[in-house]
């Protein structure tokens, strides 16, 4: 029996040794090339630098943790839902049914999980054994990239497979709707979704003369998540660096209209006390328009109170993140 767990610096010595085996390499649509211990090592601390965007998994029997092949998901998109997907099976785990279990347990993780809703794959023309698998799993051929890589002397076509999640996921509104959130570090996601959710402001922050600037110092310093179904259906930014004050600043919050009485706003509101208090801050801090109201209560619900100080046309509110059960979670 297999299962995964993550991969870990362990495993690369095994790992070093399938990406220099030419038969292994032969299969898959990657170039042969010498790979020294140095590369692996710089592959898997990058790994470990961008885990928000791919899963590495190890392939291992339930008997022994010895690494027999490895499955990834990469270019993880949290807008589209979608992920690529790659597997590799050393000798001694082909043909025994691993590249099955992975492929069929790292795509039910992506699903189920991660909320994806696409997981596509190339496959080299010649590795008919691996395009069985894939088809046994629920891929589907959609396309050909012709004579797209050069292997073994020639020029061979890559075969696309893609599979997409058939759980059905209400969208339409509403307190049974359901929605995932993601943490997300990508500047172009960033930027669609504070485009799509714009309307939700009365006055439009993609308008404001200081956008770009904003929008800058939002990309390099704050933390972003958006919460999505098939589409984003709002965001938060997080400003989370106070050493000193220990006071987390929401500098941003919007929720599409058609979602607003579906609690995302409340779950981005509870995804920023868990990292605040995660990055040790004693309290949450905000500014809202005066002539806002249904925010103003709404932040009211969520513990938030009012501070002296207060401009022409906004207020401060601020709620303790002080005695949190969450503070004792993470302490």
């Amino acid at each position: 029996m297999y299962k995964l767990r993550e991969l870990e610096r362990k495993d690369l010595k095994k790992i070093n040794l399938w990406r220099n085996d030419e038969e292994i390499i032969a299969l898959l649509g990657a170039p042969y090339r010498f790979i020294n211990q140095e590369v692996d090592e710089k592959w898997y601390e990058g790994y470990m630098q961008s885990r928000s965007n791919a899963i590495r998994c190890a392939i291992v029997t339930e008997e022994c943790d010895d690494i027999i092949g490895f499955v990834s998901l990469c270019d993880i998109n949290y807008i589209n839902r979608s992920a690529t997907f790659h597997i590799m099976i050393g000798n001694e785990g082909q043909g025994k049914g691993a590249g099955t279990f992975a492929v069929q347990a790292m795509c039910e993780h992506a699903f189920k999980s991660y909320g994806l809703h696409r997981i596509e794959l190339d496959v080299l023309f010649e590795n008919k054994r691996a395009q069985h698998v894939y088809e046994k799993c629920g891929f589907v051929q959609e396309g050909v990239r012709r004579q797209a890589v050069f292997k073994n002397g020639k020029f061979s076509d890559m075969l696309i497979y893609s599979l997409l999640n058939k759980t059905t996921i209400n969208i339409n509104g509403g307190q049974d709707s359901k929605f995932l959130l993601a943490q997300i570090h990508s500047s172009v996601q960033k930027e669609y979704a504070m485009r799509v959710c714009d309307s939700a402001f009365a006055r439009s922050v993609l308008g404001r003369e200081d956008y770009f600037s904003l929008f800058q110092k939002i990309d390099l310093l704050a933390d972003f998540c958006v919460a999505y179904t098939h589409d984003v259906v709002g965001y938060v930014a997080l400003y989370a660096n106070d050493i000193q004050g220990r006071t987390a600043y929401i500098t941003l919050i919007a929720v599409r209209r058609e979602s607003q009485k579906a609690g995302v706003g409340s779950s981005l509101i509870s995804w920023c006390e868990r990292t605040a208090v995660q990055k040790g801050m004693k309290s949450l801090r905000l500014e809202v328009a005066k002539d806002n109201v249904a925010a103003r209560r709404f932040y009211e619900r969520h513990g938030f109170c009012y501070e002296p100080e207060q401009k022409k046309d906004s207020l401060y509110m601020r709620k303790s993140l002080e005695g949190s059960n969450l503070r004792k979670c993470f302490n």
